[in-house]
């Protein structure tokens, strides 16, 4: 690809975005509906209980995209101190011992109930995260390449989020959003050094804590790599490969009646391998795939420094859960809890999703909007420093004199 995409193409490829986007969400509620028909039934629910529920998500996820794609953009950069002691709060707020409105479940702080929904704040934490990390560096500039002034802060705000969600706990959303937050650094310009020093020290002492501290984690860590995985990813495999090529049919799988746990939410891509076969799943894939690389041609004609890094952001927190979820249901991966998006059932990670969703569309209907309280230089060379960053990271390759 060229540098910059062509407006046309750029234009193109930000409608097929959408209509993969839609045809996920559509792939999702017919796979919703057929996993949880018979235990919604069983429950006295009917068997269109679930189904309503997801409409009614899927309902609320698209007004939330709406009221993103009308709101101007770099508005959220001004406030990002705002947004960023927001989700701080709400993170501080789920831990506490509130009857009626924090829930604990399996063990973990994690949900709001807000009339008949549950609602999880660190999912919307992973959007207002990558709307903080863009602020940040389009604010420090050339800075980003100091430590304490322009290396620091954002690594600050990460550490912060990252700490209230472990404490939850939920090591797998912490783990993702440490990753995705070094990638986008890496893109705005950091040095490879500073990530050298705070990942050396950093990293062990999370893995040792999660280790010995969080008994879910070591057990998913043991079972991984001394049996290949636990029980629960063992059963989502065989559901997965018992589909063959053309699967069983839609709503004849039988690995949904109690076999693979979280079948209509962590475990769905399993019950797809199952009741649409191979062709099927890779269908699901290829999607992805596409959502991705129409992604990527939307970010390569965006010349708005702030507007790139965000749009980078919500592409990738897109794409790594997708990854993180298809590698945990193959076995490649711990299992981690991590929705595969636009098609599990879970509406708080729908949510924020589709206003990423929401924002991406409109950063790409106006991608050269001026930002001059951020950028000093000529926008098109910020962003062209910050896409040669971006290959380098994507080659595997680097700029020496960058580290």
């Amino acid at each position: 690809m060229d540098d910059f995409t062509s407006r046309a193409d750029m234009d193109k490829s930000a409608k097929y975005f959408f209509t993969i986007v839609m045809v996920l969400l559509c792939v999702g509620l017919v796979m919703v509906y057929s996993t949880t028909a018979v235990k919604s039934n069983r429950s006295g629910a009917g068997d269109t209980g679930m189904l309503f529920s997801q409409l009614l998500k899927i309902a609320i996820a698209l007004a939330g995209m709406i009221l993103m794609m009308k709101i101007d953009y770099r508005i959220l950069a001004r406030h990002h101190t705002k947004i960023l002691i927001l989700f701080a709060f709400l993170l501080v707020l789920v831990l506490m011992p509130i009857p009626g409105f924090c829930c604990t479940l399996n063990g973990a702080s994690r949900w709001f109930r807000v009339g008949a929904f549950m609602v999880q704040p660190s999912e919307f934490a992973k959007l207002g995260l990558v709307i903080v990390i863009a602020s940040m560096v389009v604010r420090s500039g050339e800075k980003i390449q100091s430590f304490f002034h322009g290396f620091l802060p954002p690594v600050a705000a990460t550490a912060l989020i990252c700490l209230l969600i472990l404490v939850e706990p939920d090591f797998g959303t912490c783990a993702l959003l440490g990753s995705l937050a070094v990638l986008l650094l890496v893109v705005g310009g950091a040095r490879i050094v500073h990530f050298a020093v705070i990942v050396s020290v950093c990293a062990p002492l999370l893995f040792f804590f999660a280790f010995n501290n969080m008994e879910h984690v070591r057990i998913r860590f043991v079972s991984f790599f001394e049996q290949g995985g636990s029980d629960q990813v063992t059963r989502g495999i065989t559901a997965l490969g018992s589909g063959g090529v053309l699967g069983s049919g839609l709503g004849a799988g039988m690995s949904k009646l109690y076999y693979v746990p979280l079948c209509e939410s962590d475990f769905i891509f399993s019950i797809i391998g199952e009741e649409l076969g191979f062709l099927g799943a890779t269908g699901v894939v290829v999607l992805f795939a596409l959502l991705i690389y129409h992604g990527m041609k939307v970010l390569l004609g965006i010349k708005n420094r702030f507007g790139f890094i965000l749009a980078l952001g919500i592409l990738l927190l897109i794409s790594t859960q997708a990854l993180a979820n298809i590698a945990v249901v193959l076995g490649a991966a711990p299992a981690k809890g991590i929705a595969l998006p636009f098609i599990s059932s879970g509406g708080s990670s729908m949510m924020a999703l589709m206003m990423g969703v929401g924002i991406f569309m409109r950063i790409a209907r106006y991608p050269d909007l001026p930002v001059p309280r951020f950028e000093a230089e000529p926008m098109p060379a910020l962003v062209r420093n910050s896409v040669e960053r971006l290959k380098d990271v994507l080659t595997w390759g680097g700029n020496n004199d960058r580290s």
